[in-house]
């Protein structure tokens, strides 16, 4: 058995390993995109916002459309573009794009742990929990409009908190020279003119990070002012946009059924939101909150629960209600928004993890993995052959096809 043991530990350990499962998830997302057909706002975006007989065909084209429908519909000027971009060329390049974008999150979301050893089995473990867990899938990772939207700027995100991480983990402060500093300073401010639902919980971080920093007297670098000021600057371009509140005030009329006594609208929103949340990500947060129970439980066991730990813990759970929750403050909800809350969960369980508890159980934990990832292939072949076969495309989540 220990021979077993060794084996599976050095498996996991292996970082071949990891590479091999990168590359089937690239293979398998290009295909999902790839045999998914232009529809709905794929059609719409290739034309232009006040003329829709008119195509957009260039730079030009895009920037004229961007700048009506920031005016008057949606402040989303930077995704919008980059679905006008790709729009204008054969599909196949947003296809490659779009898989290479999807393993990259599961990668981002991955090296957040806190143990930097190569780890297969939460490598798949994060990649599983999207596939059966993230609410809508299709639209946050297949579909061409709305991934733009939802996957991409998760992604954007990632790598913009991503240096704030490192110099936490690390204990020490993000020093760069003005070259690079003006380099972040315009991809934080692009980062940040992203999506409403995902652009103010990466603001609240930063936030609370530098708080944590200045109340315990610790050095705030350039860096880390420059990439928050940007990210703020792009947030308020997209949060304030003329055309967000037009959208704003048609929400208000559809949700006016709902307004029966002060507030009810927002009772019944913010009540949908806690239930779809539990709805689609219930294992998860089973998951998460048995490794904070298991870690807390530690910790008091060492006698060393300190403050700080506790306020650690604190703040990484706020971060995960108020990314849950918050939408119902402008009655906003879609399913696909769920990719936001379960990255945070995802990020909580591999930095609170207990790897040691995992590498003395190791021979259950790949049995339960294994299945997951056999169920994943089979679904995703099925899926596969029935889209090429009937001609039908990918509905919802993890189903097959609609």
């Amino acid at each position: 058995m220990k021979i077993i043991h060794d084996k599976l530990v050095k498996i996991n350990k292996n970082k071949y390993s990891l590479f091999i499962l990168f590359i089937i998830i690239f293979i398998f997302w290009f295909l999902f995109t790839h045999i998914t057909k232009h529809e709905f706002d794929d059609i719409t975006y290739q034309y232009f916002t006040y003329d829709s007989t008119k195509r957009i065909t260039n730079i030009k084209d895009i920037i004229d459309s961007q700048y009506y429908m920031y005016f008057t519909l949606s402040g989303r000027a930077i995704v919008n573009s980059l679905t006008q971009f790709f729009l204008m060329y054969d599909k196949v390049f947003f296809d490659i794009a779009n898989s290479i974008v999807f393993a990259v999150t599961i990668f981002l979301i991955y090296s957040f742990r806190k143990n930097k050893e190569n780890n297969l089995l939460l490598a798949t473990f994060i990649f599983l929990s999207f596939w059966f867990f993230c609410g809508d899938l299709y639209r946050s990772f297949i579909w061409e409009s709305a991934s733009f939207n939802y996957g991409w700027q998760v992604m954007f995100s990632l790598l913009f908190i991503k240096p704030y991480f490192v110099g936490y983990d690390k204990n020490k402060s993000i020093d760069s020279n003005v070259f690079v500093c003006m380099l972040y300073l315009i991809y934080s401010f692009f980062a940040g003119w992203g999506h409403e639902v995902i652009s103010p919980v990466v603001i609240l971080a930063v936030f609370f990070y530098l708080i944590y920093k200045i109340k315990n007297n610790l050095n705030i670098s350039k860096f880390e002012i420059i990439g928050f000021t940007g990210y703020c600057l792009g947030t308020a371009f997209l949060l304030f946009a003329p055309g967000n509140f037009k959208r704003l005030d048609v929400i208000n009329v559809l949700y006016s059924q709902f307004d029966i006594f002060p507030f009810s609208k927002y009772i019944f929103a913010l009540s949908r939101n806690v239930y779809f949340l539990c709805y689609y990500t219930m294992p998860i947060m089973i998951i998460m909150f048995l490794v904070l129970f298991y870690s807390m439980k530690k910790k008091y066991h060492n006698n060393s629960m300190v403050k700080d730990y506790r306020l650690k813990l604190y703040y990484a759970l706020f971060l995960f209600l108020f990314s849950s929750l918050f939408p119902f403050i402008f009655m906003g909800y879609a399913s696909s928004i769920i990719i936001v809350p379960l990255t945070i969960m995802l990020i909580i369980i591999e930095r609170y993890l207990d790897y040691e508890y995992i590498n003395s159980h190791i021979e259950y934990c790949y049995i339960v993995i294994i299945l997951l990832f056999v169920l994943f292939v089979l679904q995703g072949t099925a899926t596969i052959y029935y889209c090429m076969t009937k001609n039908v495309h990918i509905s919802h989540e993890f189903k097959l096809v609609s």
